[in-house]
C-alpha cells in the first residue's frame, strides 16, 4: 500500500524531481482527495519526508529525499524538496524547452513563498498601515484613508470603488495573523460596525476558515457586503501587479531543425 512519502516521490518525479512545498502540496490534496486547507494545517510534506528518511536509514537504506534542515544540516533549500539522485533521473526523455519551463515555474513559487513570508515578518503596524494602503491602491480602491493605530472601532481604513457607474463606500479591518485562522466571528464584528460604508473589507496575511467563507457568502436584505483578502490572495496581487517584484526577461530560446534543402519549403 502507497504511503504518504511514496505519493510524494512521485509527485516530485512528475515535477522533475525538484520542487516546492506548497505545490507539493496542491497535488497531494487532489492525489489524496482532501481540501487543501485541512491538508495543509493537518500534514507537513516536510515532516513526512524527514520521517521516511530517518526509517530507512534504521532500515540500512539510503535516503531518498532531500529537505531543508532548521539547524543547517539539510541538503536543500527553504520550502524546497527534491529527490536524491538515482540512476534512473527524471529528467531523462526531456527537452531542454520542458526543463527549462520547469525550472520557470519553481522559481517563481519560490518567489512566492519569498513575498509570503516576508509580508508574514511585516510588523502589525506596517501590515495595517503602509502595506495596507498599497495593497488596496494596487486592487483598484480609491480615497483610502487609513485610521489612527488606537480606539480604531475595528476599523483600519476607509475607502471607496466603482462597479460600472455605481460608486461604494468601503470599510477596511486588517488581520496580521500568522499562527490562526480568519474565523467568522470576524465576518459577523464586520456587520456589525457602526457605518455607512455597504462594504465591509477583511484583510489577513493568513487564510479564513471555511466558516468564514460561508458567513461572508451570506446575502440578505441590511447585510453589508464582506470581501476576504487572505494571504494567497494578497500573493497573486503582488505577483500580477509587480508590487515587490519585478519581471526577469529571458533570452529567446532556440531548437535545433535541420534547413530543408527543398525547393519546396
Amino acid at each position: 500500500m502507497a504511503t504518504r512519502a511514496d505519493r510524494i516521490e512521485k509527485i516530485l518525479q512528475e515535477h522533475g524531481g525538484r520542487s516546492t512545498v506548497s505545490l507539493i502540496l496542491n497535488d497531494l490534496a487532489l492525489v489524496e482527495g482532501v481540501d487543501l486547507d485541512t491538508l495543509r494545517y493537518n500534514a507537513s510534506a516536510s515532516a513526512t519526508v524527514r520521517q521516511d528518511n530517518a526509517e530507512r536509514v534504521k532500515r540500512g537504506q539510503a535516503k531518498r529525499f532531500r529537505v531543508f534542515e532548521r539547524d543547517g544540516g539539510g541538503d536543500e533549500e527553504r520550502g524546497c524538496i527534491s529527490l536524491v539522485a538515482s540512476a534512473t533521473s527524471p529528467e531523462a526523455g526531456k527537452t531542454d524547452g520542458e526543463k527549462i519551463s520547469e525550472q520557470v515555474v519553481l522559481a517563481n513559487s519560490l518567489v512566492r513563498e519569498a513575498l509570503k513570508e516576508h509580508i508574514k515578518g511585516l510588523t502589525w503596524q506596517e501590515f495595517e498601515s503602509i502595506f495596507l494602503s498599497r495593497l488596496l491602491a494596487t486592487l483598484g480602491f480609491q480615497g483610502i484613508d487609513i485610521t489612527k493605530a488606537t480606539n480604531d472601532g475595528g476599523v483600519d481604513a476607509f475607502c471607496n470603488y466603482k462597479m460600472g457607474i455605481v460608486s461604494h463606500e468601503a470599510i477596511v479591518s486588517a488581520k496580521h495573523w500568522n499562527k490562526q485562522d480568519v474565523g467568522p466571528g470576524e465576518v459577523r464584528q464586520m456587520r456589525g460596525i457602526v457605518s455607512n460604508a455597504d462594504t465591509g473589507i477583511i484583510v489577513t496575511s493568513s487564510n479564513f476558515t471555511n466558516g468564514a467563507v460561508s458567513e461572508a457568502e451570506k446575502t440578505m436584505p441590511g447585510y453589508r457586503t464582506v470581501i476576504l483578502i487572505d494571504g494567497d490572495l494578497i500573493v497573486e496581487t503582488c505577483i500580477k501587479e509587480g508590487l515587490g517584484v519585478e519581471e526577469v526577461e529571458l533570452p529567446k530560446l532556440f531548437r535545433f531543425k535541420a534547413p530543408s534543402l527543398s525547393d519546396d519549403e
